[in-house]
């Protein structure tokens, strides 16, 4: 803020008059010879009032630092030196007060010297800082009684705010002009301040308006003791003030593709930047994807300073959105992209937030889609939050369902949820907004995964075996099997390779008594789930029993005999078919048959049709083990 300041230190007056300005006529009881300064009344009264006072000193003050353009009442010129200063005004003063008994003092003061004024050493500052220095001055064994100081210094870069006493000094008058960056202050005290070889004299407050460097250039008027004699040779100390330049967040004194970098890591919460007031070259009060963008373009050279833009595109608008996720399976790995439709003008830069539920999902991966850009971006699975952010200092491409970027994506757990997508920043390469802020929820359903389901295709429950057997099996799985394996009566479990065909192990079988025993079949898939099944099989491996109880063997039948009636005794607890076949002709089955006596009627055609000699009956016995007996009857 552009300012004059008026600083008026009226301590040392109120005490003046209070203290003398009752008891003492200027005219008649300041000097003891007034001829010795023949122009003390006519050029001093410099406010016309017919007093010699500390008013006049006061505006002499005044007129020394540009307060007030001219004096009514004279030069004030106390000294006849030709030069109206600080000095006059300190002798003014001391005249008033009763302190000059005599004339001119001619000793010089050895006091000070170069180096013997400065300040307080300034750091690095940034754009809005206020901060404050200490003007010192060294008057080693003398005291310091009046000073001019004139400041000249960058008005672009600091300002001063205010300029107050310090807590050894005195303060006259203060002209601050930051509009032309000179400000001029003055103090005297009658008596002077010392001996002391760090007077605090003056305190100066800055306030940080822009970035650069500037040289603080002090130059030192006036600076003498009581007895006016200069406090060493007058000094001039340069002191610098460098302001770190906009856009330069990682303070290497350049603005260039490091810093929009570091920005766009700020941005997405990879990194802290080490000036944040810095980041915002745009001043719209935030740090985000447009402030990387301008300094690249900076860099670039494509703009000719950080914070102005390209002219205004006038805005457009286009369409972001997700491809759609739907069902998934536990296990599963997925890509997503983000689509653009952008016809009318290039974007130039965007920063996106993807939320969602990490007990379902996990990211693993963000490239850059095949018309996108990506910068950086941060991956946080544990909160379930990515930030991604891409910066085009030229312009993307146009066109409708761009790629911008592709997400990489892990199921984890099951159950249902929604994707949430926030586009925080979409801009094209001028910084117009293209989109506003906005929101899009991608649904996903993962659900609870299944055991895997075995189905025994053979053999059927409850079949009988005579010898080890084969299984034909299909499973169903949502995720990989990783083991299979079977047990026998629920004993040691033997592992399989195929996920369609095992076999018995033949020591197994050979250990196993005659009659029901139980298979378990066994499938563990990738996510630890597993399925199971089980079937009841039979061993038999015991021959079933024939015995012919009549007619007996080589009985003679008549031609004209009816067929023949076969009463046989069949034993085995697992009976299934009785055959029977006479001279090896047609097979003949019976089906109703049981343990124990069973008759059987010969084919009364087949019988008839055989001719006059020897006949040869067989009967053939199985069980459901297929097991095999015979009987021949002759």
């Amino acid at each position: 803020m552009k300012r004059n300041v008026l600083i008026f230190t009226f301590i040392l007056i109120l005490s003046l008059f209070l203290n003398f300005g009752s008891n003492c006529n200027c005219g008649e009881n300041s000097f003891t010879d007034p001829d010795l300064y023949p122009s003390a009344y006519t050029d001093c009264d410099v406010n016309s009032d017919g007093r010699l006072d500390a008013i006049d000193a006061l505006m002499v003050a005044q007129y020394y630092v540009g307060l007030i353009s001219h004096l009514d009442g004279g030069t004030g010129d106390f000294n006849d030196n030709g030069i109206t200063d600080i000095v006059d005004a300190l002798m003014i003063s001391q005249a008033y007060v009763g302190l000059i008994t005599g004339g001119p003092t001619t000793f010089s003061s050895t006091a000070g010297g170069p180096d013997k004024v400065w300040y307080d050493s300034i750091p690095l500052k940034d754009v809005g800082d206020v901060f404050a220095t200490t003007l010192y001055v060294d008057a080693s064994g003398d005291n310091c009684a009046a000073y001019g100081f004139e400041l000249e210094y960058d008005s672009s870069i600091v300002e001063i705010q205010s300029v107050v006493e310090g807590s050894e000094g005195y303060l006259m008058a203060v002209n601050i002009s930051n509009s032309i960056g000179v400000s001029r202050f003055t103090g005297f005290d009658t008596t002077g301040v010392g001996p002391d070889d760090q007077i605090e004299m003056v305190d100066i407050t800055w306030e940080v308006v822009g970035s650069g460097e500037t040289i603080v250039n002090t130059t030192i008027d006036v600076l003498v003791n009581n007895n006016y004699a200069d406090l060493g040779t007058p000094y001039t100390p340069n002191t610098p003030i460098i302001v770190r330049m906009l856009g330069d967040v990682n303070g290497d004194t350049f603005v260039d593709a490091s810093d929009a970098f570091a920005i766009a890591q700020y941005c997405v919460g990879l990194a802290p930047i080490s000036f944040p007031i810095l980041a915002d070259v745009n001043q719209d009060s935030f740090v985000n994807a447009i402030d990387s963008l301008l300094i690249y373009q900076y860099s670039e050279g494509i703009i000719p300073d950080v914070s102005t833009p390209l002219p205004s595109s006038g805005g457009s608008e286009v369409d972001v959105y997700m491809d759609s996720i739907g069902s998934k399976l536990l296990g599963d790995t997925f890509n997503t992209v983000v689509h653009v439709n952008a016809t009318d003008y290039p974007y130039g830069a965007y920063k996106l937030d993807i939320n969602y539920d990490p007990d379902i999902l996990h990211i693993t991966d963000v490239t850059v889609g095949a018309d996108g850009n990506l910068t950086a971006y941060n991956i946080t699975n544990t909160s379930g939050i990515a930030q991604v952010i891409g910066i085009d200092c030229y312009g993307s491409s146009l066109g409708e369902d761009l790629e911008l970027i592709v997400v990489s994506w892990e199921v984890v757990g099951w159950g249902s949820s929604t994707v949430n997508m926030t586009m925080e920043t979409f801009v094209d390469i001028t910084t117009d907004q293209m989109i506003p802020p906005l929101e899009m929820l991608v649904p996903v359903t993962v659900p609870e995964p299944l055991s895997p389901f075995i189905e025994i295709n053979s053999p059927e429950d409850n079949s009988h075996f005579s010898n080890t057997m084969s299984f034909d099996i299909t499973i169903t799985s949502s995720y990989p099997i990783d083991e299979l394996w079977y047990t026998v009566n629920d004993g040691s479990p033997m592992p399989f390779l195929s996920d369609t065909f095992f076999t018995i192990d033949s020591v197994i079988w050979s250990g196993l008594v005659e009659g029901e025993f139980d298979v378990q079949v066994y499938a563990n898939d990738s996510e630890g789930l597993t399925g199971f099944v089980e079937i009841q099989l039979v061993k038999d491996t015991i021959l079933p029993a024939i015995n012919l109880n009549s007619p007996e063997q080589s009985t003679n039948f008549e031609l004209t005999d009816p067929a023949p009636i076969i009463n046989l005794t069949l034993a085995d607890i697992n009976l299934y078919m009785l055959n029977y076949s006479i001279n090896n002709g047609i097979i003949y089955s019976i089906t109703l048959i049981q343990i124990g006596y069973n008759l059987v009627i010969i084919n009364s055609v087949v019988w008839e049709e055989l001719e006059d000699g020897n006949v040869t009956i067989r009967f053939t016995i199985s069980d459901y083990a297929g097991n095999i007996n015979y009987l021949d009857v002759l």
